[in-house]
């Protein structure tokens, strides 16, 4: 996977080079093969903030090759009622973080991650 320097900078607190050029150069090559399994996924929701690791896909230009349909709630506008605050992007991934259980965690944050894919 692309990714795993995002995933190491949301599981151990690294910090992911600025620049990220080396990230960028994926981009190309990966074409619609980026998206991660579902096992890669799972991991990607264990950590303590798991919005780190889409954060830093979305600096790098990589999270619309990744994961077409989080990076598509960038740009949408959401109705005051469920995101008053907030982009339904910025919102879904403080859910993603907040909604920490201490059993089944990647499903409730699977839950959290693409609840808001279909709303318009």
């Amino acid at each position: 996977m692309c990714c795993g320097a995002a995933r190491q900078a949301a599981e151990f607190g690294y910090v992911v080079e600025e620049g990220r050029s080396y990230m960028r150069a994926l981009q190309a090559l990966l074409g619609a093969d980026g998206a991660p399994s579902m096992g890669e996924l799972r991991r990607v929701l264990l950590p303590a903030r798991p919005s780190i690791f889409f954060r830093v896909l979305r600096a790098a230009d990589l999270l619309a090759v990744t994961f077409p349909e989080i990076a598509a709630l960038e740009g949408r506008r959401s109705q005051r009622t469920f995101h008053p605050r907030a982009t339904p992007f910025a919102h879904t991934l403080a859910m993603l973080d907040a909604c920490r259980t201490r059993q089944r965690i990647s499903k409730t944050r699977f839950a959290a991650l693409v609840h808001d894919l279909a709303r318009d």
